[in-house]
């Protein structure tokens, strides 16, 4: 498939369960393979020493796995803080904002890596809420942008 990115050609094949296989993107340093409707997967080069991947699946809402990797793919530690941000708008009350923070008890992280530096932004989710909740935690909860220092996104 990579082989025929640089051809310009589709680069996508029917895979084994009768859904599409494609690269999206592919760089000296990253790739990100549709690998089915429902998932996706992202490697990026951050340095000489360091592979960063993410696994994704799509359901009603996304979730994502964050994994780093020697070059030799041997599996390093990581520890990053991936805590959701809130930011109380001002034209909402400090009541529903409170309600508000009560439900987001449980998020849901969609990672995704930056084919152009060594970033990674976490997009935030909750699940199981009515579309008006949905739409108010969508203004107060904020997207997060981490940048990797040479041993960890911070």
């Amino acid at each position: 498939m990579a082989d025929y990115v640089t051809m310009d050609m589709k680069s996508e094949v029917v895979n084994a369960l009768h859904d599409t296989t494609r690269i999206e993107k592919l760089t000296d340093d990253y790739v990100l393979v549709q690998l089915s409707n429902a998932t996706k997967l992202e490697i990026k080069s951050l340095d000489t020493s360091t592979i960063a991947m993410v696994q994704t699946w799509c359901g009603p809402l996304a979730e994502s796995k964050l994994s780093l990797f020697s070059s030799n793919w041997e599996a390093k530690p990581l520890s990053i803080d991936v805590s959701p941000m809130f930011v109380k708008p001002d034209t909402m009350s400090q009541q529903r904002y409170s309600e508000l923070l009560d439900m987001a008890n449980v998020t849901m992280n969609e990672f995704q890596l930056s084919a152009k530096d060594n970033s990674l932004t976490i997009n935030y989710s909750v699940p199981l809420l009515s579309s008006t909740d949905k739409k108010e935690m969508q203004a107060i909860l904020r997207q997060r942008k981490l940048n990797w220092n040479g041993s960890t996104f911070k």
